[in-house]
């Protein structure tokens, strides 16, 4: 059993880097093609496997909370990177204004936290999940839907999310990657000095 114990450790970390091959692997196919959903749809059940499996498993560690946050950056920058020559046709000027400021509170949160905490990290809180999924959808998006609609929803999700990880690293007095919602620190903040 411990024998199985010390293998599981590996395997959520494993997975990450999984990921970020298969993100690589993204640069070397033509956008929105069948081999691009392929290995953009793996990427995205990699990214959910990776973290569940390190949950259950109670393998959860700090190396895999920031191999998990570089794996994210790096499959949201090839992604974009790949995807702008065709966002930009699509997508009005107004989305990219937006996508502009939460770039910017993006970079705003990661320099708070190399600042106070003295690391690079991401909360991994509902609202980023969910700003994740978003705009993870976004390619399946294009080839069908108004991108000046669906655009406007997924930045307002993705704006509230880089607003909140924001506060939360503002307010917070230690890093504490298990924070799931702003709420959540205050409460625990009060727990603390009760």
């Amino acid at each position: 059993m411990t024998d199985t114990m010390n293998f599981r450790k590996y395997i959520p970390n494993g997975i990450t880097f999984v990921r970020i091959a298969l993100t690589l692997a993204l640069i070397f196919v033509v956008p929105c093609s069948i081999p691009f959903f392929i290995l953009y749809t793996f990427c995205g059940i990699t990214d959910v496997l990776d973290g569940w499996l390190a949950r259950r498993w109670k393998v959860t560690s700090d190396f895999g909370s920031r191999l998990d946050s570089v794996a994210d950056l790096t499959f949201y920058t090839v992604a974009l990177v790949r995807l702008v020559p065709i966002l930009k046709r699509v997508l009005p000027i107004f989305v990219w204004c937006f996508i502009a400021g939460i770039l910017a509170l993006r970079a705003v949160g990661y320099l708070v936290v190399f600042l106070k905490y003295h690391r690079f990290a991401a909360v991994h809180t509902y609202a980023n999940k969910t700003s994740g999924l978003a705009v993870f959808t976004v390619p399946f998006w294009v080839l069908w839907a108004d991108m000046g609609i669906v655009g406007t929803v997924i930045c307002a999700v993705s704006g509230y999310a880089a607003a909140e990880e924001l506060w939360i690293h503002l307010a917070a007095r230690d890093y504490d990657p298990s924070v799931k919602a702003f709420w959540q620190l205050a409460s625990r903040q009060k727990t603390k000095e009760a």
